[in-house]
């Protein structure tokens, strides 16, 4: 499930630095520090997306359930992105921006409505495969019995 909602989400993140940048491309002094806020944090996390896309494609292809540490430390970064993107969606709402966004900014932010609620998904599907992987005997949870 974990590495579909990844898949799922890779498409999705380009659909949100591509209106980023056309938002920052318009030169709005309200709205350039947001989108340029959303590109830095989508540089940030797009690493961990990869890493996180490569441990379960490779469990899947080896047939063996990664560490639960390894998972772990995938979490934190997904969690950030989360929330720092939550942050720059709200900040488009019209009450927070003083006037009515245009089209792009509009564009915006319902591209990272839909990233942040795939990164929810995610986190909480993390979060869980860490809880039911520290129970499980087959289930690695330190770099020494992921060898």
């Amino acid at each position: 499930i974990i590495a579909i909602l990844i898949a799922l989400l890779v498409p999705a993140v380009q659909k949100v630095r591509e209106a980023a940048v056309i938002v920052t491309e318009t030169e709005n002094p309200v709205l350039m520090p947001v989108s340029k806020f959303v590109i830095d944090v989508l540089d940030d996390v797009e690493p961990a997306l990869k890493e996180a896309n490569d441990v379960f494609t490779r469990a899947l292809r080896e047939q063996k359930l990664p560490g639960s540490r390894e998972v772990e430390s995938l979490l934190p970064a997904v969690q950030q992105a989360e929330e720092d993107l939550r942050a720059a969606a709200n900040s488009l709402l019209p009450s927070q921006t003083g006037h009515i966004p245009g089209d792009e900014a509009r564009i915006l932010r319902l591209a990272l409505v839909h990233v942040v609620n795939e990164l929810n998904q995610i986190g909480i599907h993390l979060e869980h495969y860490i809880t039911r992987c520290d129970r499980l005997p087959e289930c690695p949870s330190d770099p020494s019995q992921e060898q």
